[in-house]
This record gives C-alpha cells, structure tokens and sequence, in this order.
C-alpha cells in the first residue's frame, strides 16, 4: 500500500514541476509523473529522489490521444497505486479568433483540457 501517492500531468515543467518539487516537500512518498518529455520527467525524478520522495514514476504520455491516457491508466493500476492526489495540471490555450482557429487544434486542446482530467480523476 502506498500512502501519500500523488499523481501530477503536465509534471515535466512550469506549474506542474512546481507542484511535485512541493508536494515532496510536504511530505509526499509517492510520485506518478506524467507529460510527454520523458528526459524532463526523468530529471524532476532525479531531484525529487534527492529531497527525499520514496518511489517516483515516469509515466510517459501525450494526453490528447485516447490510447495514451489508456496506457498511463493501466500503468498505474499494474503499480498498484491509487493516487491520494490528482493534479489534473496538464493543459494549453489558443489565441486569436475561434473562427480562424484549426479545428483539429481545438479537438486536441479539448481532449488534454477536458477529456484527460475526467478520465484521470473518474478511474
């Protein structure tokens, strides 16, 4: 059983770095990591293990594609864990007028913004 296991999208930079470099801080034992940068992903390992995380894992994946979040959600189960903590942090924007945006752009932002957090946090 792992206690204080927190999992984190988007944990490769910025506000999801962030949020992991603090949790372990605070006390948290159990990382799951996940962004597309799995050389990003390995480094942030690397520190957390340095201040003290127990079991960090890189879980790899593009959360617009459908068979991706399948895979990061299997690979959890196979570990064995269910996260105390979901930071549903992995997300992207667009500029400009909506009239003039790609529309497979906009599907891809709707799958990471939308579709990934409610599957992450129903499983």
């Amino acid at each position: 059983m792992h206690r204080n296991a927190a999992l984190i999208t988007g944990a490769s930079a910025g506000i999801g770095r962030a949020y992991a470099i603090e949790a372990v801080r605070r006390g948290w034992q159990t990382m799951l990591l996940t962004a597309r940068r799995v050389e990003r992903l390995e480094e942030l390992a690397a520190l957390l293990r340095a201040q003290g995380a127990g079991a960090v894992h890189c879980l790899p994946a593009d959360l617009s594609n459908p068979a991706e979040r399948r895979q990061l959600l299997a690979a959890v189960e196979r570990l064995g864990i269910v996260p105390d903590l979901i930071v549903n942090n992995a997300g992207f924007g667009s500029l400009g007028p909506f009239s003039e945006a790609d529309p497979s752009w906009e599907l891809k932002m709707v799958a990471v913004n939308v579709e990934a957090p409610v599957e992450i946090t129903r499983h």
